[in-house]
């Protein structure tokens, strides 16, 4: 049985996960999309109530240890965001906010999925390569 549908207007999502943001905020789930990510409030409705309008992205998650911070891979980087920056689902933001970290794949590597360990961050990329970042 569904027990919920979290609807947009993308195409298909190539990356779902998890958010527990900091404490007094709601758990967030996110999907990407080839032009942006959307994430859900799964204490209200359906529709998506922020948006990451980073083209590319294609792995999302949290860091452990820091509950506002938001690991993206997009291209041949994983980003680090502050979820509690991100803006509203309006069509009017067209740019991402500024970064508070950025880790570069050495060679221009496509990155196409990205986890936080402890205090270290593990991107996968096409060729078959794992980059690892202390963070």
């Amino acid at each position: 049985t569904e027990a919920c549908r979290l609807g947009f207007k993308a195409d298909g999502a190539c990356c779902l996960a998890e958010l527990r943001p900091p404490e007094g905020h709601s758990p967030l789930v996110a999907a990407a999309t080839p032009n942006r990510s959307y994430f859900w409030d799964m204490r209200s409705s359906g529709a998506p109530c922020l948006r990451l309008p980073l083209p590319g992205t294609r792995a999302l998650c949290g860091a452990e240890g820091d509950p506002a911070a938001l690991l993206a891979a997009a291209g041949s980087a994983v980003m680090v965001f502050d979820i509690r920056r991100l803006p509203a689902d309006d069509p009017a933001h067209k740019k991402a906010p500024a970064p508070l970290a950025r880790f570069d794949a050495p060679a221009g590597g496509s990155l196409e999925c990205a986890a936080s360990l402890g205090g270290t961050l593990v991107a996968g990329d096409r060729s078959g390569d794992l980059h690892i970042w202390c963070l």
